[in-house]
């Protein structure tokens, strides 16, 4: 089997495997909503002959890392026909995915599994828990209650206000580790998957936006898809306009990270969630991560073995000197060298959880006494994503 990027011109058989393996998830999903991405980033497939037999895309993202803009490859769309589910082709598909990130700059991957194990061989591991809300429109009662401004639009009645919240939205995405930056286009695809949904963006005392929802009702339920807010005045007011709703929708369901307690809000919080882990992520590049990742505090000489089975260029020896540089060495003194494999490696860096959780439960090898100098060298702060693809 050969392995090369899909042209436009094999769209339609692209569309067939990818049909044959997943129903479409949104009812307004189109043939053409992947056109964008044969341009702006890629389709791998793996052909027997001139039968394509395996595929993926690679969305092309730009994600916040502690402040720090990163490219980011998003998979999506594994698909592979069943005569060819257990030769090895999909493990293969998943290499040269690896290898293309790397040759377009991307530093980090991310993907929504299907099987947490079957990920973790090559590399990907869960970062974030997630919730699952499902909360009766009786008892969306705050313990305290906000008035505020607030203006509603939709995508046929859009003003000057889309504009205003794309604008609002990267910027609240640089205050939150591991979100993804959308541009235009990642806009538009969320448009033409929902044209139905609607906005509500709630304004300070200047008329300046303090933060949104993205929602539809439909089916006696309000499905918030996005709640992006600054300050507690702003969760307030939106909660409330969600209450607002209460005569014409028995629930009111969404997600939201599990770090942010958000129910605390209510007067009673013990509303109904799932906790879940979502989306994986791998380091594709350990070198160039590295050299972008903002170290907080180097009391000296770092050194870190990664082990990575799945790219070469990443299993071996990495030093972090005390200006920040990095750089591949041969070896160094086992007393002093943190060893993980890049799954665990890549979670620990995001801030998934410090490094004395990881210490604890075997996934990092590291004397005692480093545990604490690489704890003042990393950043802190949970990540989250908010993107499907």
């Amino acid at each position: 089997m050969h392995f090369q990027i899909i042209s436009k011109s094999e769209i339609d058989e692209v569309v067939k495997l990818r049909r044959y393996c997943f129903e479409p998830v949104h009812a307004n999903a189109t043939d053409e909503d992947m056109l964008p991405w044969l341009e702006q980033g890629a389709i791998i497939g793996g052909y027997d002959g001139k039968q394509l037999a395996t595929q993926l895309v690679v969305f092309p993202f730009v994600s916040n890392v502690f402040g720090v803009e990163m490219k980011m490859g998003g998979i999506g769309w594994v698909s592979t026909y069943p005569e060819y589910r257990s030769g090895g082709h999909t493990s293969q598909l998943m290499r040269e995915s690896l290898a293309k990130m790397r040759a377009d700059g991307q530093v980090l991957s991310t993907l929504a599994p299907f099987s947490e194990s079957f990920y973790r061989k090559f590399g990907w591991d869960v970062y974030f828990e997630n919730t699952e809300y499902r909360i009766p429109s009786d008892a969306l009662t705050l313990r305290e209650s906000e008035s505020g401004r607030v203006v509603r639009f939709n995508y046929t009645e859009k003003g000057e206000w889309f504009e205003k919240v794309k604008t609002f939205h990267n910027e609240v995405v640089r205050t939150l580790n591991g979100q993804i930056f959308r541009d235009n286009d990642w806009w538009q695809r969320l448009e033409d998957r929902a044209p139905e949904d609607h906005f509500v963006v709630s304004l300070d005392a200047d008329g300046l936006i303090e933060g949104y929802i993205r929602y539809n009702t439909k089916d006696e339920t309000f499905r918030i898809k996005d709640f992006y807010s600054i300050n507690v005045h702003s969760d307030r007011v939106l909660w409330g306009y969600v209450r607002s709703h209460s005569s014409q929708v028995e629930e009111v369901v969404g997600t939201m990270p599990a770090h942010s307690s958000f129910p605390v809000i209510f007067k009673e919080p013990n509303v109904e969630r799932k906790v879940y882990f979502d989306k994986m992520i791998r380091i594709v590049d350990v070198e160039a991560f590295l050299k972008l990742y903002p170290f907080v505090e180097l009391e000296e000489t770092l050194h870190v073995k990664v082990n990575d089975s799945q790219a070469e260029w990443n299993d071996a020896f990495f030093q972090i000197g005390l200006d920040g540089s990095v750089e591949k060495v041969l070896d160094a003194p086992g007393d002093k060298v943190l060893e993980m494999d890049i799954g665990a490696f890549s979670t620990l860096m995001v801030g998934f959880h410090g490094i004395d959780w990881y210490e604890r439960n075997g996934q990092a090898k590291v004397a005692p006494l480093l545990v604490p100098v690489w704890r003042k060298a990393l950043a802190a702060g949970y990540p989250s994503i908010n993107e499907n693809f």
